[in-house]
């Protein structure tokens, strides 16, 4: 297939909609493991985050922002779609998605990495050039995996297990630390909303059947143009 460049406009409202299946579905995923927990007799494991939490930033930052996006997407994307579009694109996108999901190994991911697999997919069955879903998938795991935990672990206290009171007697006493955590989280929330709306507004242009037949569409409206012209 001949590889589709995107506008700087479309490349960006791409990294809104990454940030929307990555934030919503994460937190999808947390409320629902969080509710059905006492019943799930093995406790959610995230190995890599766990082997990350003992690791230093530049090797964080090779892994996480660099090494894995590349060789994730030319296995999930590139070379998974290419061996299944024979199937069809549907079947392909989905295909990607799920496997892409499952290998992460634990219920939390697997929501949002499916997808965020789909979007990814989708990318890539539309444009044919494999760099899209790499630079989306760098973005997000530099701004996921790696800037949070850069800004967590800068706080004066440890906000995963502090209590409520703790965190207001910290912002109190030590709120120039808080600067840089709540300017991070600013930024997740503005883009993720971003890409809440624009994933409402588009969400007809993500159906293969729908960009399918507004190909179809537009070749019949130039054939008609055509004859009338002769």
């Amino acid at each position: 297939n001949k590889k589709v460049h995107l506008s700087g406009k479309e490349f960006v409202s791409c990294i809104f909609l990454t940030f929307a299946c990555m934030y919503v579905f994460n937190g999808l995923g947390a409320g629902i493991y969080s509710v059905f927990r006492r019943i799930i007799v093995k406790e959610a494991t995230n190995l890599v985050g766990e082997m990350l939490n003992e690791t230093n930033y530049v090797v964080i930052f090779i892994f996480v922002v660099i090494g894995a996006p590349v060789i994730e997407e030319l296995f999930f994307r590139k070379l998974l779609i290419d061996k299944t579009l024979a199937c069809g694109k549907k079947t392909a996108v989905l295909a990607s998605a799920l496997i892409f999901a499952l290998v992460h190994g634990n219920f939390q991911q697997s929501l949002y990495t499916f997808f965020m697999g789909l979007l990814l997919a989708f990318l890539y069955v539309k444009t044919a050039n494999i760099v899209y879903p790499i630079l989306l998938h760098m973005i997000i795991n530099f701004f996921g995996g790696f800037l949070s935990k850069y800004m967590v672990e800068q706080l004066p206290i440890d906000i995963m297990q502090a209590t409520e009171k703790e965190i207001a007697a910290a912002l109190m006493t030590n709120g120039g630390d808080f600067i840089g955590f709540l300017l991070y989280v600013a930024i997740v929330v503005v883009f993720t909303l971003i890409g809440v709306v624009l994933w409402i507004k588009n969400r007809k242009k993500f159906s293969p059947s729908f960009v399918q037949n507004r190909k179809m569409l537009k070749n019949c409206q130039k054939t008609q143009k055509s004859r009338n012209l002769v």
